[in-house]
């Protein structure tokens, strides 16, 4: 049995979107209402002409009535679905199962394979040298996962149902400083599991004696049609996280996510922006350090988080800091740093970042 239970918003898209508008506190599908109502050809005109029209410019452009929105046409009868969300846009919607937002076990399972690496690397310096030695690293490693799929394929996460109603956020990419342009990019509604919800059950199939040993034949085959030494090395290290991960992964998330943390703190002890709630993000993350010091299992999922290194190159350590020119997409950046930061937005200012669960074994 496991437990998790989300510490802010968890935003896992199903890749679907559709525009709505609130009115009253309610939010309403834009087509729906147009089944219900149709515009006279003058008003649509009229509305071309707005620049960046609020709800309100929407309904009275249009001369949508009142009686259009009835919340039993809502999208939610729930008050708290929209109370956070801007009044029209684009909504993102998350992974649901029964109209219930669900974490997918492939979202967990990412997160579980994504701290392998950083294990394996800080354990194994053979693999470690390997991929520093190589000339292209992405590529080693793409070839070190491909070798392991059959043997991945068994760590089998399911996935938590959670037994509550999605809420949408308003979320936007905040720079460090306003600039000129007020130093804010707009990410739009984000349909997401709301913070402080959890989930008990079943999580990372336990394996019985003959199902280990089932997985040890797979690890040994593969090891046996292999001649490079690396590659055997690195199956062996994979066999042995899947069979301990409730013990590896405990200890090597704590050093991971204390790098993510103080990587993002970075972000928050350099901002002038007044359009940031500073005060309360520098809080959350020392609260976050303290709580993985303290031996919680803390980690991130999902969509709109703000660390974008991957794990095996933070356990790089020096390495991927004298040579991040090789490891980022954008090269026009030059260091590792974090120079924006995702946030959802209350109240005209942006407040906490997204995806950290909290999970117990």
């Amino acid at each position: 049995m496991a437990k998790i239970e989300t510490i802010t918003p968890v935003h896992i898209g199903d890749g679907n979107t559709f525009f709505a508008i609130k009115q009253n506190g309610y939010m309403y599908y834009l087509d729906e209402i147009f089944e219900r109502f149709q515009p006279n050809p003058q008003s649509l005109d009229k509305l071309t002409k707005l620049n960046n029209p609020s709800s309100e410019d929407l309904i009275r452009t249009l001369l949508i009535p009142a009686t259009i929105f009835d919340p039993k046409y809502a999208i939610s009868q729930n008050l708290d679905y929209g109370k956070y969300a801007k009044d029209r846009g684009n909504i993102s919607c998350c992974q649901k199962s029964l109209d219930k937002p669900i974490i997918p076990g492939s979202s967990l399972k990412g997160a579980f394979v994504n701290l392998f690496w950083y294990y394996v690397i800080k354990k194994n310096s053979n693999i470690k040298n390997y991929l520093i030695n190589n000339y292209n690293i992405k590529k080693s490693v793409s070839s070190l996962e491909n070798a392991a799929k059959a043997l991945r394929s068994h760590l089998i996460v399911r996935d938590v149902n959670l037994d509550c109603e999605a809420v949408i956020y308003e979320v936007n990419r905040y720079n460090k400083s306003e600039g000129l342009s007020g130093g804010i990019i707009p990410c739009g509604n984000v349909e997401a599991i709301n913070y402080n919800e959890t989930y008990e059950g079943e999580l990372l199939l336990d394996f019985k004696p003959e199902e280990q040993k089932h997985l040890n034949d797979i690890k040994e085959r593969i090891i046996n049609n292999q001649n490079d030494p690396i590659i055997k090395e690195f199956i062996n290290e994979l066999y042995n996280y899947i069979i301990n991960i409730k013990t590896i992964f405990p200890q090597y998330n704590k050093e991971f996510m204390k790098s993510v943390v103080i990587k993002e703190l970075s972000y928050v002890n350099n901002i002038t922006s007044s359009k940031v709630d500073v005060k309360y993000l520098n809080d959350f993350y020392q609260d976050i350090l303290r709580r993985l010091d303290n031996g919680e299992i803390i980690m991130q999922i999902g969509k709109f988080t703000n660390y974008i290194d991957k794990s095996f190159a933070i356990a790089l350590g020096q390495y991927y800091d004298q040579n991040f020119d090789n490891f980022t997409p954008n090269k026009k950046k030059k260091v590792s740093t974090i120079d924006t930061m995702n946030l959802t937005t209350i109240n005209g200012i942006g407040k906490y970042p997204f995806g950290f669960i909290k999970l117990e074994f």
